[in-house]
């Protein structure tokens, strides 16, 4: 089942194109799928390794915000070579995390940073292994494994 399908099936409208910032409440801001071209210079870009399952989720969204949940994606103005512009709705930068933002979390070197979760008093990062699982993890390094399917039940009960 595809994020968008897991949304709609949970009661959560999707937004598909993210046509604004601020995500109507209960709303999921969901991005176009990239393509396959689009994952390669992503793989090149954050020098690593996708797994089957993140291609995949690529392939059905390139990125979405909702609530607290922040999937990663590939901008398109830095895939075509125009730098990032914050001008255009675009998913935050899953390169640019596994490049920087990966470093203030205590992460197997072979996961891919995927996400995060925003809270009150810290940020937690999503983290995808090569078996699919993700984890979500802390600045502390404490992980715990992460169900997307059931996270996003739980923030739309909560929308």
């Amino acid at each position: 089942m595809s994020i968008i399908e897991e949304f709609e099936s949970n009661g959560i409208e999707c937004n598909l194109g993210a046509n604004n910032w601020h995500v109507d409440h209960g709303t999921a801001a969901i991005y176009p799928p990239a393509t396959d071209e689009m994952i390669e210079w992503a793989c090149l870009e954050a020098k690593a390794e996708f797994p089957p399952a993140l291609v995949s989720l690529l392939k059905s969204t390139n990125g979405c915000f909702f609530k607290k949940l922040t999937l990663f994606g590939i901008p398109v103005s830095l895939f075509e070579g125009k730098g990032l512009s914050r001008g255009q709705l675009q998913p935050q930068s899953i390169t640019t995390a596994n490049r920087a933002w990966r470093v203030n979390y205590k992460a197997p070197n072979e996961a891919v940073m995927v996400g995060s979760i925003q809270g009150w008093s810290e940020n937690a990062g999503l983290f995808m292994l090569p078996s699919g699982l993700c984890v979500k993890i802390n600045s502390s390094g404490i992980s715990e494994p992460f169900q997307l399917t059931e996270k996003c039940r739980a923030l739309a009960e909560n929308a």
